[in-house]
């Protein structure tokens, strides 16, 4: 029990997190929203640090959801760079023909604009 008028952990990273983003520290809101789990608002703000740290919470939400075996961990992988994760997963979930499609794509250079825009 908190007790009355106390804070919690999360509302008080949350409330830090505000503060950050109102000075323009959009990489310390990034941070604070991955560790109270809001995962849209950091992949939101991210592009604003960069498309190298987009990737970077993409793919550690993308391991997030892999771990929960979640599908949607497979465009989050393959956006990240994670061709071969994406693939991974699919293959152990029986998806054979997307897992090879996957594989086909990136063998193929397909995934190249992608690639490009990561480092944009």
């Amino acid at each position: 029990f908190q007790g009355v008028g106390r804070s919690t952990k999360e509302e008080s990273l949350v409330r830090a997190a505000s503060i950050y983003i109102r000075l323009g520290l959009a990489r310390k809101y990034c941070d604070l929203m991955v560790e109270v789990g809001d995962w849209s608002k950091a992949l939101a703000m991210a592009p604003a640090v960069g498309m190298q740290y987009w990737a970077e919470i993409a793919g550690k939400y993308a391991k997030h959801l892999e771990g929960e075996d979640d599908y949607d961990c497979v465009p989050l992988l393959i956006a990240s760079g994670d061709e071969e994760g994406a693939g991974d997963f699919l293959v152990r979930h029986g998806d054979l023909d997307v897992a090879f499609t996957v594989a086909q794509t990136t063998h193929e250079g397909g995934y190249a604009k992608i690639a490009a825009a990561r480092t944009a």
